[in-house]
């Protein structure tokens, strides 16, 4: 029997489009998604940072594809792809919350925004990369060891076109700083977001201080979670009041 590749299961696969409680409790407790953009503009401003929003999209499928591919450029991305970032203040928001923040934000939902906090009225650029869908790789290769590594491939692809798209826009900088923004970024969940890992049959969240206890799930022997997609970002937006 074939069966289809997902990454630490789908967001249909846990319920996510209904904002199921296991992902409430997830941010329970967390500012709103609108705090936590403001509080990181201003951190932003008083270092003379830009401010680099991870945008979260309206659609939970979309949320789940984005959170992946950005929680994979983080964690297998080069220092010196990295390196890009390593002037920003990095937080995760919706763009209606940018909106908020800079009503002259671009329309629509880009992987991400560059907010210049050095500017009055802050200037925003979007930042667009096309992602490849890793869910869209069948299981037909001769053995498990050939499936998994079609499914790297993909989330590989996606760390390139994810740094080629940031690099872009920020421009290059010193490889060495690569290290220190990786470490910074995984110390600690990105504002509006959690790390997250699953390996097919259940969630598990990174740090500890917030509860690490699995969560959500699909039946194990379902799918197959590839090496590479084990570790994400969970993005959801907390309550905007």
């Amino acid at each position: 029997m074939n069966r289809r590749f997902f990454l630490g299961a789908t967001a249909v696969g846990f319920g996510l489009a209904a904002a199921p409680e296991w992902i409430r409790q997830a941010f329970a407790g967390e500012p709103s998604s609108k705090t936590l953009l403001f509080d990181a503009y201003r951190r932003a401003r008083r270092a003379g940072r830009s401010l680099l929003v991870f945008v979260i999209p309206a659609d939970p499928n979309e949320c789940w594809r984005r959170g992946h591919a950005l929680g994979a450029f983080i964690t297998y991305a080069t220092d010196a792809q990295l390196s890009t970032l390593a002037h920003c203040e990095v937080v995760c928001a919706t763009t209606a919350h940018v909106d908020d923040l800079v009503p002259t934000a671009p329309a629509g939902e880009p992987l991400a925004l560059l907010v210049d906090t050095t500017a009055v009225p802050a200037r925003v650029r979007a930042i667009t990369a096309k992602l490849a869908d890793p869910n869209a790789t069948t299981a037909d290769g001769p053995d498990w060891q050939h499936r998994e590594a079609a499914v790297d491939q993909v989330v590989m692809t996606n760390v390139a076109r994810v740094a080629e798209a940031f690099g872009g826009v920020l421009g290059a900088a010193d490889p060495k700083l690569g290290a220190s923004v990786r470490a910074a970024l995984s110390a600690r969940d990105v504002p509006g977001s959690r790390w997250a890992g699953s390996g097919g049959c259940g969630v598990s969240y990174e740090h500890p201080d917030k509860g690490d206890e699995d969560m959500g799930g699909v039946s194990c022997g379902m799918g197959f979670v590839s090496e590479k997609s084990q570790r994400f970002l969970l993005l959801l937006a907390s309550p905007s009041t």
